[in-house]
C-alpha cells in the first residue's frame, strides 16, 4: 500500500519581552508578532489571527496564480483583502466561522473575465490552506478588464 505524501512546515518564534515576538521561517526575514489586536499603539504587531488570515489569503493568491498560468491566462494585478470571522462559544474558546477573500483582480480583455470567474469558483476546493483548516475560503471577485488602451493599472488599491 502507498504511503500518503507528506508536507512539513516549520517556523519558530521567539520572544523579545512583553508582549513582543518575532516569527521566524526557514530562510524567511523574521516577522514582528505578538499582542492583540486591541492593543493598539504605535508598536502594534502582527497577531496570531492576523498572520492566519494572511496566510489564507495567501493561499488563494498561490492557487489563482498556480491555476491562471496553467490556463494560459496573465493577469494585469492581482490585490485583495481578507477577513476571518470567529464565534466565541460558552466557554469562551473561539471557533472559525468564516474565512472571506475579496480578491481584485485586472485582465486585458473582456474574454478572460469567465475564466477568472471560472477559477475563482473552483479555487476553495484547491486552497491547500483552507482544506488543512476545515474552513474553506469564500472567495469574493472583483474582475476587471484593462485593455491595451487603458491607463495602467492603479498602484494602491488596498482598501478600494
Amino acid at each position: 500500500m502507498r504511503q500518503p505524501a507528506t508536507n512539513a512546515f516549520e517556523t519558530w518564534v521567539k520572544w523579545k519581552g512583553g508582549r513582543q515576538a518575532e516569527l521566524h521561517g526557514c530562510g524567511a526575514p523574521p516577522l514582528p508578532a505578538g499582542g492583540t489586536q486591541w492593543e493598539g499603539g504605535s508598536g502594534r504587531q502582527w497577531t496570531a489571527e492576523e498572520l492566519l488570515t494572511g496566510a489564507v489569503e495567501l493561499s488563494v493568491m498561490m492557487a489563482f496564480l498556480q491555476r491562471a498560468e496553467r490556463e494560459g491566462l496573465c493577469p494585469l494585478f492581482y490585490q485583495s483583502s481578507a477577513e476571518t470571522r470567529a464565534v466565541v462559544e460558552g466557554d469562551g474558546t473561539e471557533r472559525v466561522t468564516d474565512v472571506i477573500v475579496r480578491p481584485r483582480v485586472g485582465v486585458q480583455h473582456e474574454n478572460e473575465v469567465s475564466l477568472v470567474q471560472f477559477i475563482f469558483e473552483q479555487l476553495p476546493m484547491q486552497c491547500h490552506l483552507g482544506l488543512m483548516l476545515k474552513a474553506l475560503p469564500r472567495i469574493q471577485p472583483i474582475i476587471e478588464v484593462w485593455g491595451e488602451e487603458s491607463l495602467a493599472p492603479p498602484s494602491a488599491l488596498v482598501g478600494t
